[in-house]
C-alpha cells in the first residue's frame, strides 16, 4: 500500500475503551526519485476512543510511503470494534473494520493482507463427527 503526500492511515474505535487503549504499530519505507529509504521506519501509537489517530502519517512532497506492516492489539479488558481508514485529502476510505476480542491482534502486511491473530480460548473453527443420533448443543460463544 502506497501513500502520497495527501494520504495517511488512521485508526478509530467504535466506542470508548474500558481500561486500556489499544496498541497500534506500523512500519514503512519512503520512496523518492533517489530510491528506497533504508532502514524502514516505524510508528507506535495508542487509540483514543472514538477520535481518529494517525498510524502512518503522510510523507513529504515528492515522496511515496510504502506501508509494509500494520497491527492493532486489543490490550483492553473487553472486545473492541476497530476501523482502519485511508484518509485521502480529508476523505476517509475504510480499509477494514473488525471486532477484536481481548488479546486479539488485527494485522496487515503487504504480502498477506488482513488477518486476525486470536489469543482467546474460543476456537474459531470446530469440527464434530457424529457417530450416533442425539442432540447437539452449541458451544458457548459460538456465533456461526
Amino acid at each position: 500500500m502506497y501513500l502520497s503526500s495527501t494520504d495517511k492511515i488512521e485508526v478509530v474505535l467504535g466506542g470508548a475503551i474500558t481500561t486500556v487503549q489499544l496498541q497500534c504499530v506500523a512500519s514503512y519505507q519512503d520512496v523518492t526519485s533517489s530510491g528506497l529509504t533504508i532502514p524502514q521506519a516505524s510508528n507506535q501509537t495508542l487509540t483514543n476512543n472514538t477520535t481518529e489517530v494517525t498510524l502512518v502519517a503522510a510523507p513529504a512532497a515528492s515522496t511515496n510511503r510504502q506501508v509494509v506492516q500494520m497491527s492493532v492489539f486489543n490490550s483492553d479488558s473487553v472486545s473492541a470494534a476497530v476501523t482502519v481508514k485511508k484518509d485521502v485529502s480529508a476523505t476517509d476510505y475504510t480499509l477494514v473494520t473488525a471486532l477484536l476480542q481481548v488479546g486479539d491482534t488485527l494485522q496487515w502486511s503487504s504480502s498477506l493482507g488482513w488477518s486476525i491473530i486470536s489469543q482467546s480460548s474460543q476456537e474459531s473453527v470446530i469440527f464434530t463427527s457424529f457417530t450416533a443420533s442425539g442432540t447437539w448443543t452449541k458451544p458457548a460463544g459460538l456465533k456461526r
